[in-house]
């Protein structure tokens, strides 16, 4: 069969769109340019935050900008769906009923690489925005295979925020490797024995080797999750539910 066309669903934020996009043609297996896949994005910065939307309740607006995106990127051609926002994910049953493609969830995605890689792990520390913490979009997921999870108190949690804007607007990428890789220090100290970037800034300041437990970086993870259901290599179906 003939290869699909990814869709990205981006600007949340832009160089965490770019790594993905980066990471996708990376992924690929190509011996000419011509192998390459075919990506389609629509890469929409003006989607308002969406952790302050999950905190304060006010997410109509959210809502509406995430499904008019997705709209966009399947009128563009795109077969199915990934979107380098975990945040975002909270919102991932809307962004579903608006489109009549496939859209890959990437917490979902990373959760089931974590079990397979380390099929013995108890608990997982996530590093994330607050609006994804406090919803539990990642405790849900970690449950449902039966991983505890493992996160931030108050003052390290806003450590992470803080890091994580840095990142978004350019500025401070080592000081937030430095917050990030102690914040995650204290987690493995609590128990986890693996951790999660469940934000797509975060892998563009910490890396594996930051860490002292395996490492789970769901923008890579995604981008090899697109490049099989493209190739048609995955043993999943690909069909909306």
């Amino acid at each position: 069969m003939a290869e699909k066309i990814v869709g990205i669903l981006g600007g949340m934020g832009m160089e965490a769109t770019a790594d993905l996009f980066t990471k996708i043609f990376r992924a690929t297996p190509v011996r000419t340019e011509q192998d390459h896949l075919r990506i389609v994005m629509d890469s929409n910065p003006k989607i308002p935050d969406r952790s302050q939307a999950i905190l304060s309740g006010q997410m109509a607006e959210v809502i509406a900008r995430l499904q008019e995106t997705a709209r966009n990127v399947e009128r563009s051609g795109a077969d199915f769906i990934v979107m380098p926002c975990n945040t975002a994910h909270y919102f991932f049953p809307h962004i579903e009923e608006a489109v009549s493609i496939p859209v890959v969830n990437m917490v979902e995605e990373t959760v089931r690489s974590l079990r397979e890689t380390v099929p013995s792990v108890r608990k997982a520390g996530v590093l994330a925005t607050t609006g994804t913490i406090k919803a539990g979009v990642y405790a849900k997921a970690l449950s449902s295979r039966g991983i505890g999870t493992v996160v931030p108190d108050e003052t390290d949690q806003d450590a992470v925020l803080n890091a994580v804007m840095a990142i978004k607007e350019e500025e401070g990428h080592e000081h937030a490797r430095d917050v990030l890789r102690g914040v995650a220090a204290r987690l493995v100290e609590r128990g986890a024995e693996a951790i999660i970037a469940g934000c797509t800034e975060i892998p563009l300041a910490l890396r594996q080797e930051d860490i002292s437990v395996p490492f789970f970086n769901s923008t890579e993870i995604l981008a090899k999750t697109a490049v099989r259901m493209a190739k048609e290599e995955t043993s999943e179906p690909l069909a909306k539910v």
